[in-house]
């Protein structure tokens, strides 16, 4: 006979969801998509353009480029030169920038050091993976920056220091630039929120009474100028997460936005963002979060552009002229 607490483990024996368990990395995005258990944002979002180039950018390994570490470096000596040592290190040599050996190597040291090798026989690993021919020991003067990255900090050379201590330092004694860095309550502040279904996160340069200040280093520090790169870049998909952001956790119910625009030859601007733009950027935000909502529930993880257009027709240019005729009339 059957025991009792087996008889009672039947009848409430409800059936369990099958488990997929995704075969490669994109099965597990699609599955983590459908389940919206992916943390979505401004970097993620401003890549659908289609629902091929919106998994392709989430497939790709990230990597930080020079720009981005700069772009980085710079704000933390604008907002946070303390944090400074907890982030950074100055190192002497770095990988040569057109070695992809050296490139390549560091990359496959660290996955070594991941996976929990001793230094000596990643490097070992590594070495053989990237090179026929040489000697291991030319490529001890990249053991500083590997460890370095493998800590959890960014590499910066001394020349790449000074010239961002240079460009920070001048920003910092413009008088309407410490005026507006008197008036934040802080810096680098990360807000996380739900929208539409998804969690998103966040990261505000500076939050002010008025909303937030973003900076942002740009060949484009011309208002107009930067008003175009602004559209090409996405950053109007940032700032309408922004002022969400704000608006979903409660910080304001209204942010305005600044820009702290700055190059590397000592010019600067303040820009702030007009209504009809903030408008616009969330409107943005809502239409694109909308399109992944359709892509996900339609799976059309493999569609392309004609997924999003409703009227998918190639029009005549308005800039392409006429036909001048006249001449025909002598």
């Amino acid at each position: 006979t059957m025991s009792k607490s087996k008889e009672i483990a039947i009848e409430n024996y409800e059936p369990q969801e099958q488990i997929i368990i995704p075969q490669s990395t994109r099965e597990e995005l699609e599955y983590n998509l459908i389940n919206r258990n992916i943390r979505m944002s401004y970097s993620k979002l401003k890549n659908l353009t289609s629902p091929v180039n919106f998994m392709n950018a989430l497939l790709e390994p990230k990597t930080k480029n020079a720009g981005m570490i700069e772009g980085s470096l710079a704000d933390t000596l604008l907002f946070e030169e303390h944090k400074f040592n907890d982030r950074y290190k100055i190192v002497t040599d770095m990988p040569s920038e057109t070695s992809d050996n050296q490139k390549g190597y560091v990359k496959d040291t660290l996955n070594y050091l991941k996976q929990g090798l001793t230094f000596d026989i990643a490097k070992e690993n590594a070495f053989e993976l990237n090179y026929k021919k040489g000697k291991l020991s030319d490529l001890e003067k990249l053991d500083d920056y590997i460890l370095t990255l493998h800590s959890g900090k960014e590499c910066v050379s001394q020349e790449m220091y000074d010239k961002y201590l240079a460009i920070t330092d001048n920003l910092k004694n413009v008088p309407e630039i410490q005026d507006e860095l008197s008036q934040a309550i802080s810096f680098q502040k990360k807000i996380e929120f739900e929208y539409s279904g998804w969690k998103f996160v966040s990261v505000l340069d500076l939050e002010a009474d008025y909303g937030f200040l973003d900076a942002k280093k740009t060949k484009a520090c011309d208002t107009d100028e930067f008003g175009r790169e602004l559209f090409k870049l996405g950053y109007d998909v940032q700032l309408g997460l922004y002022k969400l952001g704000m608006q979903i956790t409660g910080m304001n119910n209204n942010p305005q936005a600044k820009y702290l625009l700055f190059d590397d030859k000592f010019n600067y601007n303040l820009p702030s963002v007009g209504e009809d733009l903030m408008n616009h950027s969330v409107k943005k935000v809502e239409f694109l979060v909308s399109l992944l909502n359709k892509m996900v529930d339609e799976r059309a993880f493999n569609a392309s552009y004609g997924y999003l257009k409703s009227k998918n027709t190639i029009y005549k240019p308005k800039y392409i002229a006429g036909f001048d005729y006249e001449i025909f009339n002598d």
